[in-house]
């Protein structure tokens, strides 16, 4: 998908709410200032388009897109040349504080996202995309939002602290370096997305997960029906940001080609230790005899 700028003429929009009822609408529209461990310093966009039923569109629908500051003034367009869309399955998952525990729900998912400048000062912004949904055909869709920038130091998460295992009944086990005393003001996300041939297939999306606890936990049945996808490749990444989703930092990605780990004996690589390594073992202890 190239999205680039258009310009909207002559076309006559009814709208409520920030939100165009012709048709098809977005279903949200988010800003956000997203700090990296690579260094990249920039501010990003998120949104995503339903159907005139109210349902999510789970295909990529935009044809050019625009984002505009002020638009009752001086109308700056930035550049969204590289908002990219992002759809398959995923585990979303989602951290119990009460129970301790992990739990895990199987979704379609579909996003667009992306930088869209290195400054974005506070203020109204419009954006406009022209969205091509059969069968009623190209049609333009707008949404507006305020943005109000108050900037929050928060600290870096480094991919090198990632510590990756798996136990002996096959779950997938990630810690981190985790930093302490930020639980009241922020949260952790951590996403695990599966490529097949650097083509994007699915991911677990997993929110809420307290600042300070420095771990996730994948059960066995998660990382099987995940492997099933048929991904060659997992990219790990890890994100702090406050409550409100305004301010983020972002570690680096660590690649991985399987979720199963290497368990000592396990000589089928299913990530468990069972029948087969039980026969291999005496096989080899009586190769010894």
């Amino acid at each position: 998908m190239k999205l680039k700028r258009v310009f909207c003429l002559g076309i006559f929009l009814i709208l409520l709410g920030g939100e165009s009822v012709l048709g098809a609408s977005f279903s949200y529209f988010d800003i956000n200032h997203s700090i990296y461990e690579s260094g990249n310093d920039v501010f990003r966009i998120s949104f995503a388009i339903r159907n005139d039923n109210g349902s999510m569109i789970y295909q990529d629908v935009v044809k050019n897109i625009e984002l505009i500051y002020d638009p009752s003034n001086s109308r700056i367009r930035y550049n969204t040349d590289n908002v990219v869309c992002e759809t398959g399955q995923r585990f979303s998952g989602q951290y119990d504080s009460t129970k301790e525990e992990f739990v895990y729900f199987p979704e379609t998912f579909i996003e667009y996202y992306g930088p869209v400048g290195s400054s974005l000062p506070s203020g109204e912004y419009l954006l406009r995309a022209l969205v091509d949904i059969p069968p009623s055909g190209e049609q333009y869709i707008e949404i507006a939002r305020q943005w109000d920038y108050f900037p929050v130091v928060l600290p870096v998460i480094t991919y090198n602290s990632f510590d990756i295992s798996n136990d002996g009944s096959g779950n997938f086990l990630l810690k981190w370096d985790a930093p302490e005393g930020l639980n009241d003001t922020t949260h952790s996300r951590i996403c695990i997305k599966a490529y097949d041939q650097k083509r994007f297939v699915g991911d677990v999306f997993v929110r809420g997960v307290p600042t300070d606890l420095g771990r996730l936990f994948l059960p066995a049945d998660i990382v099987q029906q995940v492997v099933q996808w048929g991904g060659d490749s997992y990219g790990i990444e890890l994100n702090v940001r406050t409550n409100d989703s305004r301010e983020r930092t972002y570690s680096k990605t660590k690649v991985i080609t399987s979720l199963k780990g290497n368990i000592v004996g396990d000589v089928n690589n299913d990530g468990k230790i069972g029948l087969e390594e039980a026969i291999n073992a005496l096989q080899v202890l009586s190769s010894k005899e």
